[in-house]
């Protein structure tokens, strides 16, 4: 097992021996190299209007949810509840799956609510995709940990942010710990007896105030059940709970250890949890459960939606004002403040330099998206409605 903790050099080199062999090694054709080195340099030089393509797609063929986190959208009134038919999820891959290496089949909601998740994993893989997935692992059925592992999955990811039922039931309101462990050991044993290597299992532990004295626990347990990877290196996000502008939030919330405290003082202007541009505006698309594409699966990108996902070309779609402009905000020398006011502004998650030279500008008010409409987006109509 190995476990990925802050600053370890074990986890850092195993997740880049992951990508490189798991992901990119036996999908990788001329079209995908090139577009990820294309990437790259867009990246790299921060270029607000790119030439590549994303390479990684979070698809949400879910939002709804048979748990109640705190600030999770899945139950939130303002947002969509939804299963994604298969055949749209066809023709959105159809559409993206040229230049994807990477398919992230999930997003706020439960995925394997939608029974049709077993052709969709299929179809992935024949085209040439590393597919995985991430549950609450509340809600599998029998014969689902079989269905899994034959599907071909490479990766499912189990969020269980406790060992104790007090513990878990804090944050993962409405789930019982003992039927999510014994549904991963289920999957384990299973994967064993088919004599299979995939899916790869990663116990998704994130790290907060209240479950961080069960850190050594967790270690004992995972090892126990037979993970392939335990993840520790996720500190709990105050933005995924919609606080991040809460002074107090960090005291409920954060843990004590430093390593854990990524977003601890993220409430002033120009504060940041990550010293580095964003990576979703540059290699990354979220498409949600409605097949509209959202600028990032963040909680405040996945509330903005920016025309059907095949309404028209990739490069349009991927070079279209919202992401154009919100690029523009990660600038490393911003010559003049910005007057785009769209949902990248208010994100504190990458580090916008121009939020230090002029915060009295940063904009957290209601009225922060105003301008949304005035942005190049489709109407929100699918094909099957267009008559």
């Amino acid at each position: 097992m190995v476990i990925y903790e802050h600053g370890s050099w074990r986890s850092r080199w195993s997740r880049l021996w992951k990508r490189l062999f798991h992901i990119i090694g036996p999908n990788l054709s001329v079209r995908r190299t090139v577009n990820i080195l294309t990437m790259a340099a867009d990246r790299a030089f921060l270029r607000p209007q790119v030439r590549g393509r994303p390479f990684t797609m979070y698809l949400e063929i879910s939002s709804v949810c048979n748990l109640r986190c705190p600030g999770c959208l899945s139950h939130d009134k303002s947002y969509h509840a939804r299963l994604m038919p298969l055949e749209e999820f066809w023709q959105i891959l159809d559409h993206y799956a040229p230049y994807l290496v990477d398919l992230e089949l999930y997003g706020w909601g439960e995925p394997f609510l939608n029974k049709q998740i077993f052709d969709m994993i299929r179809y992935a893989k024949r085209c040439c995709l590393f597919v995985r997935t991430s549950s609450n692992f509340n809600c599998f059925e029998p014969g689902d940990h079989e269905r899994i592992v034959r599907s071909g999955l490479d990766q499912i990811n189990a969020s269980i942010d406790g060992v104790s039922p007090d513990t878990y039931e804090q944050y993962r309101i409405g789930g019982s710990l003992e039927v999510a462990l014994d549904n991963l050991r289920k999957l384990i044993e299973t994967r064993k007896r088919l004599g299979a290597k995939r899916p790869i299992v990663e116990w998704q532990f994130i790290v907060s105030r209240i479950n961080y004295k069960e850190i050594e626990s967790v270690k004992k347990l995972a090892t126990e059940t037979g993970v392939d990877i335990l993840r520790l290196d996720l500190p709990f996000s105050l933005p995924h709970i919609d606080e991040v502008n809460d002074p107090t939030a960090e005291l409920r919330w954060l843990a004590d250890d430093p390593d854990f405290r990524q977003w601890a003082n993220t409430f002033r202007p120009d504060a940041y949890a990550c010293a580095r541009a964003c990576s979703y505006l540059w290699s990354s698309l979220q498409v949600d459960a409605e097949g509209q594409v959202n600028p990032c699966p963040n909680r405040i990108g996945s509330k903005v939606q920016c025309g059907l996902a095949t309404s028209r070309p990739l490069r349009d779609i991927w070079n279209q004002a919202l992401f154009v402009e919100g690029r523009k905000l990660f600038a490393a020398k911003p010559e003049a403040p910005p007057s785009f006011h769209g949902p990248c502004r208010e994100c504190k998650e990458g580090m916008q330099p121009w939020k230090a030279i002029w915060p009295e500008l940063v904009d957290v008010s209601p009225e922060r998206h105003e301008n949304i409409k005035q942005l190049d987006c489709p109407p929100k109509i699918r094909p099957r409605d267009a008559s």
